[in-house]
């Protein structure tokens, strides 16, 4: 017994046959749609790794001038405190109560305003440094 096609079914078959080629072209556009996602969202932890370094390194140049500002002999140690500070709370805000409050305990004077200017450039030199040591490594 031989099966003959019947118009409906060659019909049918010729639909399938689009429906499958354009399910075909809607996984690759949904797969090209999440490696575009997934490379987004790699960029942006790399984007945020990277801020926290420079935040990091920002924090310990800080520390380093404030020591010299305040007369501190212990650097390495002071440094560690203003990481430890920064670390515990990451608003600027508590680290600049806490360096306020070193320069109050050291009897010199500060204004706020140039502490945030100061941390502030220091961020920029903490991000220029950066780039200098990615560019070194590629």
């Amino acid at each position: 017994m031989t099966h003959k096609q019947s118009p409906v079914s060659a019909r049918s078959h010729s639909m399938l046959t689009a429906f499958c080629a354009a399910a075909r072209k809607r996984s690759f556009r949904m797969t090209s749609l999440d490696d575009r996602r997934r490379s987004l969202e790699d960029k942006y932890i790399l984007d945020f790794e990277r801020s926290l370094k420079v935040r990091a390194r920002r924090n310990r140049l800080l520390a380093e001038w404030v020591a010299a500002a305040i007369g501190r002999n212990d650097v390495d140690a002071y440094v560690n405190e203003v990481v430890a500070t920064a670390i515990a709370s990451p608003e600027d805000s508590n680290l600049l109560q806490k360096i306020r409050a070193d320069f109050s305990a050291a009897g010199r004077a500060t204004d706020e305003a140039l502490l945030r200017e100061k941390m502030h450039d220091l961020m920029y030199m903490a991000a220029e440094a950066m780039e200098r040591e990615d560019a070194t490594q590629r």
